[in-house]
């Protein structure tokens, strides 16, 4: 790996150390910090005082501070940059001295809050043809541009593509911006890529040594797309002037409106999907016209405006030509027969509401040609005085899981829509199978045939329509092939009477607190005995007749093979463990709290992969019971506490931060050799605890190999300082200092060769070496890089000529693949094992 350092980075020294903060007056005090690590040691170098987001001087080497404030509250922060934070509050008395210990801990990734942005992504899409990319780090208080002063690590990643290491494409410009300094090789790279999403993610460190790690999704590609609605052949005179239309793609989710042509135009339209809806009244009568395609070409889109006599006599919804290639010119509809529904007097008497026999109407559509839209049509009578009837329907894809996990651009569409006798929406439904891994419906994996959502039930309040008379209603379905050889996607719908039924229609994860990537996923299974310290929550959908009411809900655990591990929730609606959120949805517990405790024996973890079962029980306003079908939920992954044994250091984290996937827990037993003492893997359920990564339960924070003299504390911080200061001494001739270097690189080095070896193992971070600024006239300078250097090749020459050779010679593993370097790591390494 090649890393481009645009400027040196002065990384101790530059904080200036002195009495600060604000001028002093009659309102301000004085806070007298002091700053320690949570294992006792002391700082081994001056840090910077933040107070209240503000930077207010710096601690001497000692770690103390003495700052004016203004009176009032006052959040303390200590950071030495890059590698150690901690924070305390205090009141600040005008006229007074106030003293504050604050905390740092070692380990931790010391990154800035920031967010990182693209100059020119536009709707989430970067162009093809780019001539620049440009990125830049934002404050997180405050949103104010920080310049860069040197980039550490850029990568570029998309689900179904292998990370990329583009730091050598990548410098920082001027101005602070982190900048491709090689484009044409980037838009190479970027018009290679099989999936329709990409992740840059952007390591930098400003001037003052803080170090920034955040990324930017976006979609590659932005086209053009013109819209014209049509009018139908049943209504050749409809307006189509002035037409409110519903656009979404990208970012985008607004209305626009047609020229006098009934036409509009859709610019920097990013790679993916594109949904376009409109309707009209005219004559007692709904027009609609909706599509749902891919952007993958600059297009022109037509939407034909239908009535339900138009849907069913076959009119296409809509046909999309794009550059070289025209598409979707048909629509391949049957369903012009009439279902006469008839009336199940036996369920009337009973609940008192005229319905009609279950499964009346019923339809399906499977994709066929590449976006030529499958429409399915059928029409129901629903007897007078029917106050509801369910539209039940259910999804399958062969696209899911491959190429939906990998957001590739077979991301065919489906739709589920009922409209009333004048052409008036019901209700109507429309994904993307891509967007199904976190919009409901979820996709659950099926042997047979792939993914599948399970029959949904949604129930249809149709009184006002059969208050007086019988009423006609259209269902129709429609599965749109995209991007071609992926495997078809089917929809079926039916209609049928509202018996006395209760039924679950999704299952929605929480989100845990992560950066935005993370998918909430992972789920913690205490040991026996244990509970979770955190709860997480499913929201659950459900539809019921309206004679029920909902009075219970169970949650069960279940294996890879659906075999119950353990019963998690078994409660009545309104109890602390199922509250209601609204009309029809259910929050239940989903993990051990609240007494419940763990009875799932987890050394050693028995599955990778779980699911949840939920059960619904109802009662009729008779007093009978009614059961819901019991839901399978998405798949998860489990995260067990990691094996028992191991040296820790550092703090522990509330909820714990040992929590491993299986693979880990097992890789771990396999190869205690090759583990130092590990600071932690993840938090529960994958929860942020202060890194970037951590998320999955396979990222293990360690020791450094090599452990220096008068570090009696294990701390990592103390320990590269140690190495620091053998090094610099090593400079000037003295010979146990380059000794112990010499064993710092050899031993380091045979521990990660043996790591690289491992086909377990996917990277590793260690220390680049930041930027150290001699302490004392007489102490050499290192330059960042210095650390890597040592290791890589066993010597060292810094910017004023000293050179120190420890006889080692170079690595044979040096610039493997495996291997990254940066500032933040300067303290411990880190692995990240295989998926």
């Amino acid at each position: 790996m090649v890393l481009l350092i645009a400027a040196v980075v002065p990384m101790s020294g530059p904080l200036a150390v002195a009495s600060s903060g604000v001028p002093a007056s009659a309102d301000t005090g004085t806070l007298r910090i002091s700053a320690v690590f949570d294992d006792g040691s002391a700082l081994p170098d001056t840090a910077l005082v933040r107070i209240n987001d503000v930077d207010a001087g710096a601690t001497d080497a000692s770690g103390a501070a003495t700052v004016a404030w203004s009176a009032g509250q006052a959040n303390v922060s200590v950071i030495l940059p890059s590698l150690a934070k901690g924070s305390a509050s205090a009141t600040v008395v005008a006229g007074e001295t106030t003293d504050v210990r604050v905390v740092l801990f070692d380990g931790e990734d010391t990154y800035e809050p920031s967010t990182l942005t693209m100059d020119e992504l536009v709707n989430g899409g970067v162009d093809a043809a780019t001539p620049s990319v440009t990125l830049r780090f934002r404050r997180e208080s405050d949103r104010a541009v920080v310049p860069m002063a040197s980039v550490q690590m850029v990568t570029l990643e998309t689900p179904a593509d292998p990370e990329q290491d583009l730091t050598a494409l990548f410098g920082v410009a001027p101005d602070g911006a982190v900048v491709a300094t090689d484009v044409p090789k980037l838009t190479g790279v970027l018009a290679s890529l099989s999936s329709s999403e990409a992740t840059l993610t952007v390591q930098a460190v400003d001037a003052a040594g803080l170090s920034y790690a955040e990324e930017v999704s976006f979609a590659p590609g932005l086209f053009r797309v013109t819209v014209a609605l049509q009018a139908p052949s049943s209504k050749p005179g409809l307006p189509l002037a002035g037409v409110p239309v519903a656009v979404r793609f990208g970012t985008v989710d607004t209305t626009m409106t047609t020229d006098d042509a009934g036409r509009l135009v859709l610019d920097h339209v990013p790679t993916g999907p594109v949904t376009v809806g409109a309707s009209v009244f005219v004559d007692g009568l709904w027009f609609g016209g909706a599509a749902e395609f891919t952007a993958a070409a600059n297009g022109a889109l037509t939407l034909t405006m239908r009535a339900p006599a138009d849907v069913l006599a076959g009119v296409a919804p809509w046909n999309l030509t794009t550059d070289g290639a025209a598409s979707a010119d048909r629509a391949t509809s049957s369903g012009e027969h009439d279902v006469k529904l008839r009336q199940d007097h036996a369920a009337a008497r009973a609940n008192t509401l005229n319905v009609f026999a279950p499964q009346a109407a019923n339809v399906d559509a499977t994709s066929a040609a590449e976006n030529v839209p499958q429409v399915r049509s059928a029409t129901a009578t629903v007897p007078k005085g029917t106050s509801q009837i369910i539209l039940g329907y259910q999804v399958q894809s062969a696209e899911y899981p491959q190429n939906v996990e990998a957001r590739s651009r077979y991301n065919d569409t489906w739709g589920v829509s009922l409209l009333g006798p004048a052409g008036q929406n019901l209700f109507s439904i429309s994904r993307s199978v891509n967007s199904q891994l976190t919009t409901p419906p979820i996709w659950r994996f099926d042997p047979f045939n792939g993914g599948i959502t399970g029959g949904i039930n949604q129930y249809i309040d149709v009184s006002a329509l059969t208050a007086d008379s019988a009423a006609v209603v259209t269902l129709t379905v429609t599965a749109t092939n995209i991007g071609a050889p992926g495997g078809k996607t089917k929809v079926s719908a039916d209609l049928s009477s509202a018996s006395s039924t209760l039924a679950i229609n999704g299952i929605r994860k929480d989100r845990v607190p992560q950066p935005a990537t993370g998918r909430s996923d992972r789920f913690s299974i205490p040991r026996p005995g244990a509970a979770n310290t955190f709860q997480r929550t499913f929201d659950v959908d459900y539809s019921k007749a309206a004679n029920v009411t909902a009075t219970r809900a169970k949650v069960e655990l279940l294996d890879a093979s659906n075999n119950v591990l353990q019963t998690v929730t078994d409660a009545a609606v309104g109890e602390p463990e199922v509250t209601q959120v609204d009309a029809d949805t259910l929050r239940v517990r989903a993990t051990f709290g609240g007494g419940a405790q763990s009875n799932v024996v987890g050394t050693p973890p028995p599955a990778d992969s779980i699911r949840y079962r939920v059960t619904l029980t109802g009662q009729r306003t008779n007093g009978t019971a009614v059961t819901s079908p019991a839901q399978l939920s998405e798949e998860f992954h489990p995260l067990w506490r990691m094996p028992d044994g191991f040296d820790r250091y550092s703090t522990r984290d509330p909820g714990g931060d040992d929590w491993a996937s299986q693979q880990t827990y097992d890789w771990l037993v396999s190869n205690r050799q090759l583990v130092t003492r590990i600071n932690d893997i993840s938090g529960e359920h994958g929860r942020n605890i202060g890194h970037q990564t951590h998320l999955e339960g396979r990222d293990i924070d360690l020791f450094h190999v090599y452990r220096f003299p008068n570090n009696p504390q294990f701390n990592g911080t103390v320990n590269f300082y140690r190495l620091v200061e053998d090094t610099q001494a090593a400079l000037t001739g003295n010979a146990e200092s380059r000794d112990r270097v010499a064993a710092w690189v050899t031993q380091t080095r045979a521990r990660f060769s043996a790591l690289i070896a491992d086909d377990d193992v996917q990277r590793i971070y260690y220390a680049i070496g930041r930027s150290i600024t001699g302490k004392g006239a007489a102490a050499p300078a290192l330059q960042q890089g210095w650390a890597r250097t040592l290791l890589e090749t066993g010597s060292y020459t810094n910017a004023a000529g000293q050179t120190v050779n420890l006889g080692t010679g170079a690595w044979p593993d040096a610039g493997n693949a495996k291997m990254r370097y940066n500032v933040v790591h300067d303290n411990h390494f880190h692995l990240t094992l295989v998926e």
